[in-house]
């Protein structure tokens, strides 16, 4: 059970995914009663019912928060912020200000976040000029067409991510990431499972998203940038020859070919300079 509250501090509403105006809304807080004890959450959690206890179906707030209340006495909150003003990075920064003030904190040395830093990414990335750019197709990537998703949860621990590194290791990338052997792992099974499915592999690309704030080279780019300032890099099979047969170490190093392309041709040299090609879908 929900019951919702409205504060007005966030003042602004978006009626189409390529503007932000104000409409009063404002923020929307939610009491809700879950009929079960945390300890059921984080022993074995089942990943429909942690949606539940994020707010949801109230799309012109830009902020929501639910405050889940466990028959235990445990507490969990969840909170969503619009992707149209945040990223994951600018959620962070956002729920540890608010906690470090709601303990009392009041400096920037105590993660409190001033509001003037959320003005600095908007002046380095200008706004696109969506209003004047071609309809896009019916039915193409860019449509709003949702597919059915499954989620899943993975949990490796570090011993074998230790040894994933140290296979996937080569003269080319002989020091890869966590992130890029686990990436690669899943990609790798993903398309085996598809030549099991269909009699052969299909071409296919895996997308990540970075964070641009490690990208940028300018005076006023860092880690306190707040807003979107994220970028999507797209490593494709088709870079891979048939002889590799997408291995773990092939799958590694399009992946680390891939985020290093990205990361010459989008950093910036000058600030106020962004280098752009692609488009979000919000």
């Amino acid at each position: 059970m929900r019951s919702p509250h409205s504060l007005l501090s966030f003042r602004r509403g978006i009626p189409i995914n390529v503007s932000i105006i104000s409409n009063d809304h404002g923020a929307a807080f939610f009491d809700a009663q879950v009929n079960c004890t945390i300890s059921n959450i984080l022993d074995k959690p089942d990943l429909g019912m942690l949606w539940k206890l994020l707010p949801s179906g109230h799309t012109s707030y830009l902020l929501q928060v639910q405050a889940n209340f466990f028959e235990c006495g445990g507490l969990a909150i969840g909170v969503n912020i619009s992707h149209k003003v945040a990223d994951a990075s600018t959620m962070s920064k956002f729920i540890n200000s608010w906690a470090a003030i709601a303990l009392g904190s009041a400096s920037t040395s105590d993660h409190v976040v001033p509001s003037a830093k959320y003005g600095v990414a908007a002046s380095l990335f200008p706004p696109l000029d969506f209003l004047n750019r071609p309809p896009t197709p019916s039915g193409s990537a860019n449509s709003g067409i949702k597919e059915k998703c499954i989620t899943r949860r993975f949990l490796f621990d570090a011993s074998r991510i230790a040894a994933l590194k140290s296979k996937a290791a080569t003269t080319t990338v002989p020091n890869p990431t966590c992130v890029e052997v686990v990436s690669a792992l899943i990609w790798k099974c993903a398309a085996e499972a598809s030549r099991s499915n269909l009699g052969s592999v299909r071409p296919s690309a895996w997308c990540q998203t970075v964070n641009m704030r490690k990208v940028l080279v300018s005076p006023l780019a860092g880690k306190d940038l707040l807003g979107n300032v994220v970028g999507l890099v797209a490593a494709k099979t088709a870079d891979i020859s048939e002889a590799d047969d997408h291995d773990l170490r092939s799958l590694v190093t399009i992946l680390r070919k891939g985020i290093e392309e990205f990361k010459e041709n989008y950093r910036m040299e000058l600030v106020g300079r962004v280098y752009a090609n692609f488009s979000w879908r919000l």
